[in-house]
């Protein structure tokens, strides 16, 4: 089921809809029935995540909009260059779609790679890169299975940052994706994780035909609660692990990520689970349930400096 652009190009957006839905549904299938390991799995995702980029790219094509900064918040390369500090740094992007981020970084100074799924979503990257910095920076973009590819030199990153991704790994590999961004951190480095909560849900093409509240039926394989979330980076050897109590707004401004913050988020998480499900997801993202940040620990156990408001 490989959507082309010959099938996009007479549809209706409810017909899009629709198609981006089935999608996802048929996909999700076929990626759970796969066993860790068979190399039937990376594949499927590489043919779900091209046809998504040209449903969305569609959708979005016809809107006035660009694939380029869906889902990226417009002050990540600030907020990253903050975190990483005065000098510039190396920042990993997982599930890069097509670069913007990386090329913000790269803008900055920062040695910034990106790697996503989609070879569409790649290119399209690489040849803005290419266009807007220089040729020899198209190689930073890497198309690949993020748990199996070549990521390069072998030197450690100051920052990973993965948006909207781990919800989409099989959770049979979910352990091993959060211990890979652990391995490729250097100690004191970073795990900028973006993931939407599970009490918020469905994220996925789910919302296009089914109420809020509903568990996901598409592409997001399994949304976590941020207790999950606690437990995975935690086994995988994280410390520090932090969020914000409050999301940024029109009269409020975003708090610093602290683990105390982090705590009364868990704390405080069945109870908002109990709330009817529309009031539930505005208080939970208001809250920004779906951010939080972890520190591969230097050789104390510590993460070594307080930066960015952590205690």
């Amino acid at each position: 089921m490989i959507a082309t652009l010959a099938d996009l190009g007479g549809r209706t957006l409810a017909e899009l809809d629709d198609l981006h839905y089935e999608c996802e549904v048929h996909y999700r299938a076929r990626i759970l029935a796969t066993e860790a390991g068979e190399r039937e799995r990376p594949a499927l995702f590489a043919e779900a995540y091209e046809s998504l980029a040209l449903i969305l790219g569609e959708r979005r094509r016809r809107s006035g909009a660009t694939m380029g900064t869906l889902g990226l918040p417009g002050d990540a390369a600030a907020l990253i260059s903050e975190r990483i500090g005065p000098r510039p740094g190396r920042v990993l992007d997982v599930g890069c779609g097509t670069g913007v981020l990386v090329q913000q970084l790269i803008a900055r100074g920062h040695d910034a790679r990106g790697i996503d799924v989609s070879p569409r979503l790649v290119q399209v990257g690489r040849e803005r890169i290419a266009r807007e910095l220089d040729a020899g920076r198209d190689e930073a973009l890497i198309c690949g299975d993020f748990l199996r590819a070549n990521l390069g030199d072998g030197e450690p990153f100051d920052l990973v940052y993965s948006n909207d991704v781990l919800e989409h790994i099989h959770p049979d590999e979910a352990r091993a994706f959060v211990r890979r961004c652990f391995e490729l951190l250097r100690p004191g480095g970073w795990l900028w994780l973006v993931t939407p909560n599970r009490w918020t849900g469905p994220g996925d093409a789910t919302i296009l035909r089914h109420p809020i509240g509903t568990p996901s039926r598409g592409l997001h394989l399994k949304e976590y609660t941020l207790r999950e979330l606690d437990g995975l980076l935690r086994q995988a050897g994280f410390t520090g692990i932090g969020a914000r109590l409050w999301n940024g707004g029109r009269l409020r401004r975003a708090t610093a990520f602290r683990p105390a913050f982090a705590r009364i988020k868990r704390t405080i998480e069945p109870v908002l689970a109990a709330m009817p499900a529309r009031l539930r997801r505005r208080v939970m993202w208001a809250m920004d349930y779906a951010t939080v940040v972890a520190c591969r620990p230097v050789g104390n156990g510590s993460t070594g400096h307080r930066r960015g408001g952590l205690e």
